[in-house]
């Protein structure tokens, strides 16, 4: 395994498969080929995973390979990413579904984006009602024991069990 392919051994992220199919979209549409197109692309992303990664396919394609084997030789692609680009390569609309698959990742991540900010207020609330509860069982049950001890009588065994607990 070459020295590059073990450091992006980790599947790109959202943003950057959106990113990476947009730019190859927009190329491919100006009428580009794609080996063209990945070469652009080489230097457009400066540094970073994705620009190991678009080396690695622009070699992998100038060697004589497919789009999609260049993909899948890299082992940061999603599969669903390389099905759909083998099945666009050979219907000759490879520009048009890089294009939905740009919106197909920025959607997901979007959806992401969604659903972690739905789940930090919860999060937060729950993490309180656990720091008021706790709270209230170190400060305010030693008192109430102190009180009605002081007052005298018995205490029903369900009081006295919280008040040990505590």
């Amino acid at each position: 395994m070459s020295e590059k392919k073990r450091e992006t051994n980790k599947k790109l992220n959202l943003d950057d498969l959106s990113l990476f199919s947009y730019q190859l979209s927009l190329m491919l549409k100006s009428g580009v080929s794609y080996l063209d197109a990945i070469e652009l692309l080489k230097l457009e992303f400066k540094q970073g995973r994705i620009r190991d990664t678009v080396d690695m396919i622009y070699e992998s394609i100038k060697s004589g390979r497919k789009l999609h084997e260049a993909l899948e030789d890299t082992s940061v692609f999603p599969n669903y990413f390389i099905q759909m680009t083998k099945i666009s390569e050979k219907s000759g609309m490879l520009d048009v579904e890089m294009e939905r698959l740009s919106a197909y990742y920025d959607n997901m991540e979007k959806a992401r984006y969604k659903v972690r900010s739905a789940l930090i207020y919860p999060a937060f609330l729950f993490v309180l009602v656990i720091g008021i509860i706790f709270l209230i069982f170190i400060k305010v049950f030693p008192i109430f024991k102190e009180v009605l001890t002081s007052l005298g009588g018995d205490l029903p065994t369900g009081i006295q069990w919280v008040f040990q607990l505590s």
